[in-house]
Order: C-alpha cells, then structure tokens, then sequence
C-alpha cells in the first residue's frame, strides 16, 4: 500500500511519529470520543506510543491528511483488517474545523481509486454509529452501499460496502 500520495489541495501521508501531538488533538475530539470510541491517549507520550503500536500492525494502515496551503494536519484515512470482518475496514476523521470543506471526500475518493487499481482488495467494508449521519453521509457519496446492522463489541453498527 502506498505510503503518501497527494490530491488538488492535500498530502496525504503515512503516520508517523512526528504526528503525535496531532493525534493526541484528533483523538480527543468530541465526535471522535462520540462515534468512534475512546483510545485513551491522554498525553503525548501515549500517543507517540500508540503510533509506534500501529506502524509495526501490518493489518493497519493509517494516512495523515494535511492541508498543502498550510501544511496543516487535518485528519486520517484508515484501511484495516480487522478480525471481526471479512474485509478491511475503510474509515476516516476530520479535525471539526475542517467539516464541510469536502477534504475528507477528496482524500478518500483518492485513496479509494489506488486501492481500486492496484487490485489488492475487490470489496471494502466501512462500519459506522447510525446515528452518524455525517459520515454515513460521506459513505454513501463514495459509492459505499448499506448491507445492514451488526453487533461488534456490544454495539450496533452500520455495516457499509463497496464492491469494485
């Protein structure tokens, strides 16, 4: 899998360690901790440890998406393999103050079309909250389709496709 690429007005990029204190301020968003869960990276150290934890899981790629005008870290895209699912798992998080900007459809529309041609993987999956609209929202512009709802450590979730 690629480890940087770029769109119109992104870079987006592997994580690494110097994205910790980045990390640390996207974790901690109230939409993160609301529909995605809490890491408990408090600090940090915490995260710098967390990065290290998923740069050595080779089931877990994840991007840093920043700005090219500012170079300022926005958010991430993520492709996992998760053990719960038969696919990877696409997902993505913006920083709130960039909400509505179109930067996370750009940047996943991207990552979504190396995927698509380099043949790695013919079906994708994404899970989200239901009541998660806005990424539900975003999913569903990407092409990705309901399938239904599962349960994945005791909550229900909303289980997406998108086949190639």
């Amino acid at each position: 899998m690629t480890d940087s690429f770029e769109t119109t007005r992104l870079y987006i990029s592997r994580l690494s360690l110097p994205d910790a204190a980045f990390v640390l301020q996207l974790y901690n968003t109230e939409d993160w901790l609301r529909f995605i869960g809490n890491r408990n990276i408090g600090n940090v150290e915490e995260a710098t440890a967390y990065i290290k934890k998923v740069s050595e899981n080779p089931a877990a790629n994840i991007w840093t998406i920043s700005e090219k005008q500012t170079q300022q870290r926005i958010g991430i895209l993520t492709l996992i393999d998760r053990d719960t699912l038969e696919y990877p798992d696409f997902g993505f998080a913006l920083l709130p103050q960039y909400y509505k900007k179109g930067y996370a459809f750009e940047a996943a529309k991207e990552l979504l079309e190396i995927i698509r041609t380099t043949g790695k993987d013919e079906k994708l999956l994404a899970i989200s909250l239901p009541e998660n609209r806005a990424s539900i929202a975003l999913l569903e512009k990407l092409q990705f389709q309901f399938d239904k709802l599962i349960e994945l450590n005791n909550e229900t979730l909303a289980l997406y496709s998108l086949d190639w």
